[in-house]
């Protein structure tokens, strides 16, 4: 599929221009104006007044070689009273177009409740530190294995960086402003990961894990292509509901 659109701008003019959408929330780091290939992917939310559908819940594109995470909320998606971790995302993101400022109220709204409601409860406390704890008398029991060694202390760092942004509210799989947060506000926890990764060339485990993704997704369509489109749909669709959700979403700058 070749999408149309030659920047990140023209894109999200092309979204405002729409009727049905309330308000566009910038997620991420990367702005829409950026289109730096070396900046990472943009991700977005698109806000309509009622469910754009009832099985798709985002689609991942390119533009301009830059990878495109676009979600899709309702409005009341934003009013909910039990959110979850990965939710608290839209407490942090940018809201770069409101067509009514009922969007941009909520947004305020939700940044005093939805942290509150998340606190790092006795719940998560114990689940932390016996999950921790197991999974270091894992490490302890396997260094004559030692790839399964090192699976476990990376499985180990991604549970102590998600109890960290429980801990300190912050968005869940936003990796980068969490290892930021902590090099800032604990550098010795930071320094401590640090040093859980081998000496190896940055170079060197990327051609090596790159060869590992590869392999393993071979059966499964390979890696996700630029010329690509993918649906994040919680049901099974069909063609007609894929075209529906492009055509709302890209118009008429895309080929299939």
């Amino acid at each position: 599929m070749k999408i149309k659109y030659k920047s990140l701008e023209e894109f999200i003019n092309s979204l405002k221009m729409k009727n049905e959408i309330y308000a566009i929330l910038q997620c991420g780091n990367r702005d829409f104006k950026d289109m730096n290939l070396t900046h990472g992917d943009y991700d977005l939310a698109i806000v309509t007044e009622h469910q754009i559908s009832k099985k798709i819940i985002g689609i991942h594109f390119y533009i301009g070689g830059i990878p495109i995470d676009c979600a899709f909320l309702d409005i009341n998606y934003l009013k909910k009273d039990n959110p979850s971790s990965f939710d608290l995302m839209y407490v942090f993101s940018k809201v770069i177009y409101d067509k009514n400022g009922i969007t941009s109220n909520l947004i305020n709204t939700i940044k005093n409740i939805w942290p509150r409601n998340k606190k790092f409860n006795d719940i998560s406390i114990k689940k932390m530190r016996y999950g921790l704890t197991h999974r270091l008398l894992k490490i302890k029991n396997s260094f004559e294995n030692p790839i399964y060694c090192n699976f476990i202390i990376m499985e180990t760092i991604k549970h102590i960086v998600e109890s960290y942004s429980e801990i300190h509210e912050l968005p869940i799989g936003k990796e980068k402003i969490i290892f930021e947060y902590m090099k800032n506000n604990d550098s010795y926890l930071y320094e401590s990961i640090g040093e859980c990764y081998s000496p190896n060339r940055l170079e060197v485990k990327y051609n090596k894990i790159k060869l590992a993704c590869e392999y393993i997704t071979s059966q499964y369509g390979g890696l996700w292509s630029t010329d690509e489109v993918i649906f994040r749909n919680i049901e099974s669709i069909d063609h007609n509901e894929q075209k529906e959700i492009l055509d709302f979403v890209l118009g008429t700058k895309y080929e299939e």
